[in-house]
């Protein structure tokens, strides 16, 4: 199984200025987590639960300038989690997965850091056609790392749709984000064989 980052760091000493404004964004992500009540949902208090997400990374940061960090806990059912989030969820859990990734990548069972990249550079793009193309050092962004940049980043979502390749539903199709008309979130599906113009896959540079 291919690991993102998942440590837990709480030492800045000898960071750079780039990791310090790493470390800071990651915590203001914890804080949303805990400001929806994953904390409660997990039966831990908020500072144990802020202990328990990853809030120091030890990569190369320039290898990742054109990415978006996003932290990610599995540890909660996506539908839960969508509820928390005040998203509408039109998804059975039962019928997502983790798409059969070639090089091997499976969502890690605690909290990790995500790397996604600007789904807009794949505007019309189908799930399917992501797939085919994806380098070494990308895989495709999954259901709960799109769940995740709702949670943190709600305002990046505007009028276009995010697929996520990287997980299945049902076998031909891919979860969705969406927001429509009325300003409402919701999370879907469609084929992921589908040209949509408003449609973007979201992908995800490989740490490891």
């Amino acid at each position: 199984m291919s690991k993102e980052n998942t440590q837990n760091g709480n030492h800045k000493e000898a960071l750079s200025p780039l990791a310090i404004s790493l470390s800071r964004e990651l915590e203001r992500q914890a804080e949303r987590y805990a400001e929806a009540g994953f904390n409660i949902v997990l039966g831990m208090t908020r500072k144990e639960y802020l202990l328990s997400l990853p809030t120091v990374v030890d990569i190369n940061l320039p290898e990742f300038l054109l990415s978006r960090p996003v932290l990610v806990d599995k540890r909660i059912a996506p539908s839960v989690q969508a509820d928390l989030a005040g998203v509408k969820y039109y998804l059975d859990d039962s019928s997502v997965q983790d798409w059969h990734d070639p090089q091997g990548f499976t969502t890690p069972d605690i909290p990790y850091v995500a790397w996604l990249k600007n789904p807009e550079e794949n505007t019309g793009k189908s799930a399917h056609e992501i797939r085919e193309k994806l380098a070494l050092d990308e895989r495709g962004a999954t259901l709960y790392e799109g769940i995740a940049l709702l949670i943190t980043s709600p305002e990046l979502m505007n009028e276009k749709s995010i697929t996520l390749p990287g997980s299945t539903v049902m076998e031909n199709s891919v979860p969705v984000l969406h927001r429509w008309e009325d300003n409402i979130v919701g999370i879907g599906y469609e084929r992921a064989s589908l040209n949509e113009p408003s449609f973007g896959p979201a992908v995800c540079v490989k740490t490891q």
